[in-house]
């Protein structure tokens, strides 16, 4: 037991150093959140629209995408195999782009909860790479991956029954991909995938 306990301390330790950067405010986006709502919650919320299909297996693809013509600008909501197709595991955000596949068209404003931490459309894209969370694991261009492990609580524990407790914890990865044109914001994603 008391190795146990070492062992969730020191690991509560390392997620700790990943929670404190907030990446915590990227995880919701206009009262949807990463790896906890449906595709289906979005179609009730926002209104039917055709949900996309594509692949199999770990190059499946489900999404939907609503467009606000008045500001020019796409949302995506997007599920794969982690996600089992239902789970939403990413959202993207896009100005000026032609999707691929039809989306269904909001007569509105975007609403305030539009922007995501300090990710913004029309900001200047050096600016928003500084106020990103520092602790990037990998860079290439505008994409940045960051890499934490959470502990299993006991529950996890009992539920998983792991027996090496160098096993118990979730891998957490997060992806943050910027778009960006004349050093100007015009589009983010942001991709969480918890794995054990």
């Amino acid at each position: 037991m008391k190795i146990l306990i070492a062992l969730i301390s020191t690991l509560l330790c390392f997620n700790i150093a990943f929670a404190g950067e907030s990446l915590d405010q990227y995880f919701n986006f206009m009262g949807f959140t990463l790896e906890e709502s449906k595709i289906a919650d979005v179609l009730q919320k926002m209104g039917d629209t055709v949900v996309h299909k594509e692949g199999d297996a770990a190059n499946s693809y489900t999404g939907v995408c609503y467009f606000y013509p008045k500001d020019k600008v796409t949302v995506y909501f997007e599920s794969g195999e982690m996600g089992g197709g239902e789970t939403i595991l990413s959202y993207k955000v896009i100005q000026n782009y032609d999707s691929k596949y039809p989306c269904k068209a909001i007569d509105t404003a975007l609403p305030k909860s539009f922007g995501m931490g300090n990710l913004k459309l029309g900001k200047d894209i050096k600016h928003t790479i500084d106020s990103l969370p520092p602790n990037i694991e990998y860079r290439k261009n505008l994409t940045f991956s960051y890499y934490n492990k959470n502990p299993f609580s006991k529950e996890d524990i009992d539920r998983t029954k792991v027996k090496d407790m160098q096993y118990a914890f979730w891998d957490q990865s997060v992806t943050i991909q910027l778009f960006s044109k004349q050093d100007i914001v015009t589009g983010y994603s942001i991709t969480k995938i918890t794995s054990w």
